[in-house]
């Protein structure tokens, strides 16, 4: 089992270290902006202008730092839902070599992870969708086999 996109993001529990940047680089845009304000009440134009110019970089930082974190939120949780579906479809004994739907879940899992690795994550979360629903496709045809065959 390859690592976890957690182990990217930090502990599951907390705040992903994207958001917490995010939020970091909001405040000092917030503070960039009370700066401008009170330049701006004191005349100081050319400083006002400064301030505000501040606050907008560190808002769009603050805009794009949150947007790769929840890719990164995103990419985890399809990575958890694909490897729960595997689990669930080995107990359901899918894996056996008959089962064509697992191999090619199993395939799509082992692109998914590659693409993941070489930091290709927008890549990655559809084929660990396709992953899961093909993993789910065999758990269900390994049930099927399994109740024909007690039947």
């Amino acid at each position: 089992l390859p690592p976890c996109p957690a182990a990217i993001l930090g502990p599951a529990a907390g705040t992903p270290p994207g958001a917490r940047a995010a939020s970091a680089l909001f405040e000092q845009g917030l503070a960039h902006e009370t700066e401008g304000e009170a330049h701006s009440r004191e005349r100081q134009y050319p400083q006002a202008q400064t301030s505000y110019e501040a606050a907008i970089s560190r808002f769009t930082q603050a805009s794009e730092e949150a947007s790769t974190s929840a890719t990164a939120q995103r990419l985890e949780k399809v990575w958890q839902d694909a490897y729960t579906a595997k689990a669930d479809a080995e107990r359901a004994g899918a894996h056996e070599p008959a089962n064509e739907t697992y191999a090619r879940a199993l395939t799509t899992l082992i692109q998914a992870d590659q693409l993941r690795v070489e930091q290709q994550g927008l890549k990655a979360e559809p084929l660990y969708q396709e992953a899961r629903q093909l993993f789910e496709d065999a758990r269900d045809i390994a049930y099927r086999d399994k109740q024909r065959g007690e039947a």
